[in-house]
């Protein structure tokens, strides 16, 4: 598990860098695909899923 920053680490002041509301743990395997952006967190703090899993730039990633 890792502590991933919800909103970018470079963009976040000193607070935010503080705050345990702007991190989500999460397995290495979905921290990659957050980076890419194929998931994302809601403002409800849940994981959500781009809506077409099928696209080709999904496929791709997990060739």
């Amino acid at each position: 598990m890792t502590a991933t920053y919800i909103k970018k680490h470079l963009e976040c002041d000193i607070r935010e860098r503080q705050d345990v509301n702007v991190v989500v743990p999460m397995c290495k395997a979905c921290d990659a695909w957050f980076d890419e952006g194929y998931i994302t967190v809601n403002s409800l703090g849940y994981v959500d899923c781009i809506e077409d899993m099928n696209s080709g730039k999904i496929v791709k990633f997990t060739k």
